[in-house]
């Protein structure tokens, strides 16, 4: 996970699964919203870690996330269709506000391309999550989050202190086994056949690139960035688990 700035860790984190558990079960009118709303906080945050001629445009960056994770709600082509609209309307932001010159010595410090970037690939992942939720259905997204807060919470856990950075990843992974176990026997359908080992399988590789993914966009800078937290172990589970659901029916 991304840093943080301290605070009461436990019952943040314990109160953020139980609201993002509540709104995966209640389907994509309360999910999209939810993760929208985190997306653009979390490009937000990341927009104001960077630095130099690259730096995103905060405002546009965060707005742009928030669409295209709303778009889920309609489904694949939505999605789509707004990451190219942000892709375009993100610079065309930043070059309007240098052009005004309402705020000539901040817009001058934010780079067009960037910032579209930010939104787009902060965005696309977490709506993933939603499109989930639309195709495949409340157990399937509940299975989907449980290894997603499973992960984070034991990274969090072991991972705190620990001597070896590897160690909380490791115990990350370690709790999608059971789970898997779990899944594949009390929950079929919708997990038919190999489907909860093939799934399990997906979260075991890609649930501890998240974090390294949200340094990178961080620029490796320990800074605070709770909203990234949230979401940064979705940036590659989210696209993987919805290919691989799509790709074995499994609704």
């Amino acid at each position: 996970m991304v840093a943080d700035d301290g605070g009461p860790h436990v019952r943040l984190g314990v109160a953020w699964a139980l609201v993002l558990l509540a709104a995966g079960v209640l389907g994509t009118a309360a999910l999209a919203p939810l993760l929208a709303a985190t997306a653009a906080m979390a490009a937000v945050e990341t927009a104001r870690s960077r630095a130099g001629r690259l730096r995103p445009a905060p405002l546009p960056a965060g707005v742009g996330a928030a669409v295209v994770v709303v778009a889920a709600a309609g489904g694949g082509l939505a999605v789509a269709a707004a990451a190219v609209f942000v892709a375009v309307a993100g610079p065309a932001w930043v070059v309007a506000e240098r052009v005004s010159g309402r705020r000539p010595s901040a817009a001058r410090a934010y780079a067009p391309v960037p910032t579209a970037a930010l939104a787009v690939v902060l965005g696309v992942p977490v709506a993933c999550v939603v499109l989930v939720r639309g195709s495949s259905g409340a157990t399937v997204t509940a299975v989907l989050l449980c290894c997603v807060l499973l992960f984070d919470a034991s990274v969090f856990i072991v991972g705190t202190g620990a001597a070896n950075g590897w160690e909380g990843p490791a115990a990350g992974i370690v709790t999608i086994v059971p789970l898997s176990v779990i899944v594949g026997s009390l929950l079929s359908p919708p997990f038919t056949g190999s489907g909860a080992w093939v799934l399990g399988g997906v979260a075991v590789v890609t649930l501890p690139m998240g974090g390294p993914v949200a340094r990178r966009m961080l620029g490796d800078r320990a800074v605070p960035a709770p909203a990234l937290g949230r979401v940064d172990t979705m940036l590659v589970t989210g696209p993987a688990w919805a290919v691989a659901a799509a790709l074995l029916h499994v609704h």
